[in-house]
């Protein structure tokens, strides 16, 4: 009898061989599944078939690279079919059942199984005992109403199914395997069925072949979620610091205002899920692994997001474990962050991201960044595995993405990092590392080089005044940069820069590097702006800062400047512009009529200055996600001025093509539920093996006044400045700025 074997790449393949072989006659033909490129292919290769077993294997029959083209045999074959294990998951899904995690892997492990006595069981004994090497079943309440249920094991697992009209049968458990009763018994009754059986020879489907049955849905991915109790004061610095000081990629969301942003997020690519991804300035795309590896990447920067976000989608908050003082409680809704791509784009990702992309009026400043390469235009982590510290209740939740198969690998990070986490939650632990890192000053002050200095900074306002006058732009951003070549090492920096100046939308990011500071780069920013906050139901919020004021050295001062700010007819005006341009951006990706500002130029007060700033909301339009959002307003248009297109081109002839990098883009999260959180990276120190760098700037607009911009440049560099200050010379104040042009 003429039977085929198809081999899945399965270490029992050839047990089945042997067995098919002694009971037949003659060997099976034996092919693997990816020996050729479809199974019309492979039956023009046969000879006349009695009978096809589909065998053992690796992996998940609904994915084409583990079940090759066995799915193709189950569907359009006419010929007596046998599948084991994998193959007997193949036929279940290939008719509409479910292959999920089965309630614990089963390897090498003997079960009694009973079954209904019906033909593949003829005369075998029940219950009889099996062999099973599984983690994966076919879930019973999933068979469509041609399979039948024929065996199950005293777990409760189907065992066994055969099709109600076809001669197609499967078994979960392994019938060649040494310790499984009446394996040859069983096998023996499937090669009397197919012997009584017409001869047959394999078909391919008729053309045009008729569309298979959509694949059933994989098991939902889950989110653990554990809860610790305490978290307040420094335990986000000792977490840190103990968890993640080490990780060459991790990230720290910090805020310092629980009203502003009540959560804190961090963690590290430290999972064979998590990944960086690298948007080149030549606009390739690369991803490296949690090891090293790094592969190119096929498709678009934001397509390989969107696809990444949509692989984790609608993975719900389950409790793993707790007690004592540890509680297994699912999420606040607050928590907006549970898992999904931590990371930035920089100013420069507007070559190939929103409506700058595309802009004709930009089409020469596009070729002339093209051309000169320079830094990465975006980069982003995929975070599986986080903190979320709780500022409104003093909690920290433990957050871990996983497929439902990978749940014992989840559970114990979950139960690992609970344990190194609560002993830091106690206020008494010792203080951070980096905190003492940074107490190791070096001697002398340290100096700043500005690429564009005083006098040309004060050129550079002219030549704005002039394209106002002109009519070309209302309000033009123009910045400059400070390079200092000693590098603190960057947490240090981070941790002085979050003392020096607190901030809700804080953040420290490593992509890259050793710890030490040895290569990649690393983000210090005390950013106090958000760029976007969308909700997981659609809401997006801008709140854009436009007018900037010195904090007074007295409460009566503080208070009078506070007023002047709200009452500044300039400052009023510049954030008046952004306001209406981010309304015109938020409209594009919105429900018509939703945009509105509950609150206008409202004064927002932080540890160095004030700010004015403004609040809109609108609604995205059905079919339209947070990428499309920050698509949409990119580069943050209180980055730019307006109208958008226009001004950068004209900032981009103003600062002579120098690329801004991260400062001037965005930072912060997307969510595999959806949300997203997105500050605008100002008040920022960028650390690289050649230095750190500092940017700031200002909108100039026609009543500015050239020496009050230079000095409003010189107060939003200041915070981060003496952050580096301290750290290299352990005196806050002790730097100073040179100019590279003059």
């Amino acid at each position: 009898m003429a039977v085929l074997l198809l081999d899945n790449h399965d270490s029992y393949t050839y047990n089945l061989a042997q067995m098919l072989g002694a009971l037949c006659g003659a060997p099976p033909i034996t092919v693997r599944n990816d020996q050729y490129a479809s199974w019309a292919e492979l039956c023009e290769s046969l000879p006349p078939l009695r009978a096809i077993v589909v065998s053992p294997g690796p992996g998940d029959p609904t994915r084409a690279a583990d079940f090759g083209v066995c799915a193709d045999a189950i569907r359009s074959s006419d010929l007596p079919l046998l599948g084991v294990c994998l193959g007997h998951q193949g036929l279940a899904a290939a008719f509409g059942a479910r292959v999920v995690a089965a309630p614990r892997p089963m390897h090498g492990a003997l079960s009694a199984v009973r079954h209904d006595g019906s033909a593949l069981f003829a005369g075998v004994p029940s219950p009889l005992t099996v062999v099973r090497y599984h983690s994966l079943v076919v879930e019973r309440a999933s068979l469509p109403a041609c399979l039948l249920p024929t065996a199950a094991a005293d777990d409760g697992c189907l065992m066994a199914i055969a099709h109600a009209s076809r001669p197609l049968f499967g078994v979960q458990f392994h019938p060649e395997s040494v310790c499984t009763e009446h394996g040859a018994a069983l096998v023996t009754n499937f090669l009397r069925l197919a012997a009584a059986l017409a001869p047959a020879v394999p078909r391919a489907p008729p053309p045009p072949p008729p569309p298979p049955p959509p694949p059933p849905p994989p098991p939902p991915p889950r989110l653990f979620v554990r809860r610790l109790a305490g978290g307040g004061g420094g335990a986000a610095a000792r977490v840190f610091s103990r968890l993640y000081a080490g990780a060459s990629a991790s990230f720290w969301l910090d805020s310092s205002d629980a009203a502003a942003a009540r959560f804190s997020y961090m963690g590290c690519v430290e999972s064979d899920a998590a990944w960086v991804l690298r948007w080149r300035a030549d606009g390739s795309v690369r991803r490296t692994a949690a090891d090293g590896r790094e592969e190119a990447v096929g498709g678009g920067f934001v397509e390989e997001m969107r696809a990444a976000l949509a692989r984790w989608r609608g993975a719900e908050p389950t409790a793993c474990g707790g007690g004592g003082g540890e509680c297994g409680a699912l999420l606040p809704e607050a928590c907006a962050f549970r898992g999904g791509l931590v990371g930035m784009f920089a100013y420069e990702a507007w070559r190939h991201l929103g409506p700058a992309a595309e802009a004709a009026e930009l089409r020469h400043v596009r070729a002339r960044h093209a051309a000169r390469g320079g830094e990465d235009g975006a980069a982003f982590l995929f975070a599986d595995r986080l903190l979320a510290f709780d500022h409104a209740r003093g909690e920290v939740y433990l957050l871990c993405l996983h497929a439902a198969a990978d749940a014992a690998n989840a559970a114990a990070w979950v139960e690992r990092t609970a344990r190194a986490v609560a002993p830091l939650l106690d206020a008494a632990a010792e203080p951070p590392a980096a905190a003492a890192a940074a107490a190791a000053p070096r001697c002398g002050g340290v100096r700043f080089r500005a690429a564009r200095g005083e006098a040309q900074y004060l050129r550079d306002v002219a030549a704005v005044h002039s394209h106002l006058r002109a009519g070309d732009s209302y309000e033009v951003c123009a910045t400059t940069a400070f390079t200092c070549d000693d590098a603190p090492e960057p947490l240090a920096l981070y941790g002085a820069l979050r003392r020096l100046n607190p901030a809700p939308y804080a953040a420290f990011v490593r992509l890259g590097g050793a710890a030490g500071g040895g290569g990649g780069l690393a983000v210090c920013c005390s950013s106090p702006e958000r760029f976007l906050r969308v909700t997981a139901d659609g809401v997006v919020e801008s709140k854009p800062i436009k007018g900037t004021a010195p904090r007074g050295h007295t409460p009566q001062r503080d208070a009078a400047i506070a007023q002047e700010l709200a009452a500044s007819e300039k400052d009023r005006a510049e954030n008046l512009m952004i306001t209406d341009l981010i309304r015109n951006d938020l409209g594009r990706v919105c429900v018509d009529g939703s945009v509105h500002v509950p609150s206008l130029m409202a004064v927002e007060s932080y540890a160095t200055v004030h700010q004015l700033v403004t609040t809109i909301r609108g609604q995205l339009a059905d079919g339209l996600d947070a990428l499309d959002a920050t698509a949409a307003a990119f580069p943050p248009g209180s980055m730019t001025g307006a109208p958008k297109i226009r001004t950068m081109r004209l900032i981009d002839e103003i600062e002579q093509s120098a690329p801004r990098g991260v400062y001037s883009g965005c930072l912060g999260f997307f969510s595999v539920h959806g949300a997203a959180d997105l500050n605008v990276i100002i008040r920022t120190a960028v650390v690289t093996a050649g230095g750190v760098r500092i940017s700031a700037g200002g909108a100039v607009v026609a009543m500015s006044d050239a020496e009050e911009e230079w000095k409003e440049v010189l107060l939003k560099a200041r915070a981060p400045m003496r952050a580096v200050a301290a750290c290299l010379s352990g005196d806050p104040d002790a730097y100073s700025i040179t100019s590279e042009v003059t």
